[in-house]
């Protein structure tokens, strides 16, 4: 995913109807700390940026997500936050004119927000700024809580939004190429995780800090929903991060048990009363 650094890509890309990437990973341009992208740390990155950009920064925030790690996903994101006077395009032509921070950017692309924008966004990306809450050191500035506040009802609708939207999708693709099919069943279940984890937070049964199976087995004790496709799924993905022997899998029945478990999550999502 090409992602650019300002609010119109951020919003254009949030809302491109075919992606099922998590959540946050529909927000972000993967920010990798590798050898063949940049020298720097995390934190050394960070320096950089306040050194330049002080006066206006309210806040350097790092994280990272994705409830199931990808092989190729060994990745720091960052967010930046200033004040209400940011000047983008002095911004941007700062950054080009740095040989530094251009080459860096060029690979490495933070979110950018104003402070005022960030606010205005929670009725919109709740699960995305949640997820950024769960696993986020400040670097520099305000933490992310004191600046955020979200609302249940909004929440509520992005989670009826995102499950509606995986149920469409896989329909549509049911039909494709059987290696079709199973890529976008596995590429799902973070955003489908993400969905329960807050339904979950709704429903005030969510516990910090839980990996992905252990949602899943709280999601079976308070949503009711059989987990076991949402196991074999993991299960999948894990091995082709770590390149073991895989086990036999009917992805034709693991489609319409999994469908069908998405589905008693929307009539959940449809019975609270916010």
């Amino acid at each position: 995913m090409v992602f650019t650094t300002n609010c119109e890509a951020f919003n254009k890309s949030t809302f491109q109807f075919l992606r099922l990437e998590s959540p946050t990973e529909v927000l972000y341009n993967n920010f990798v700390m590798e050898s063949k992208y940049t020298k720097y740390t995390k934190n050394e990155l960070a320096n950089l940026i306040i050194q330049n950009f002080k006066l206006e920064l309210v806040s350097v925030i790092s994280h990272e997500s994705a409830l199931i790690k990808k092989e190729q996903d060994r990745s720091t994101k960052l967010l930046l936050i200033f004040n209400n006077t940011f000047n983008y395009q002095k911004f941007a032509t700062s950054i080009n004119t740095n040989k530094q921070l251009s080459k860096i950017f060029s690979k490495n692309v933070p979110l950018i927000f104003t402070e005022e924008e960030l606010i205005n966004s929670c009725d919109i990306f709740p699960i995305e700024f949640y997820e950024i809450l769960a696993k986020s050191t400040v670097l520099f500035g305000k933490n992310l809580s004191d600046i955020i506040i979200i609302n249940d009802s909004n929440l509520r609708l992005q989670i009826e939004s995102n499950l509606r939207r995986n149920i469409i999708l896989l329909r549509q693709e049911y039909f494709s190429q059987r290696k079709i099919r199973e890529t976008l069943i596995q590429e799902s279940i973070n955003n489908v995780l993400s969905c329960v984890n807050n339904l979950l937070r709704i429903k005030d049964c969510y516990t910090a800090g839980l990996n992905a199976r252990q949602i899943l087995l709280k999601a079976s004790e308070f949503l009711k929903i059989d987990v076991e496709a949402f196991f074999v799924i993991i299960r999948e993905l894990e091995t082709n991060v770590k390149k073991k022997k895989k086990e036999a899998v009917d992805w034709d029945i693991l489609f319409h048990n999994y469908l069908k478990e998405l589905q008693v999550l929307i009539r959940e999502v449809d019975s609270l009363e916010i």
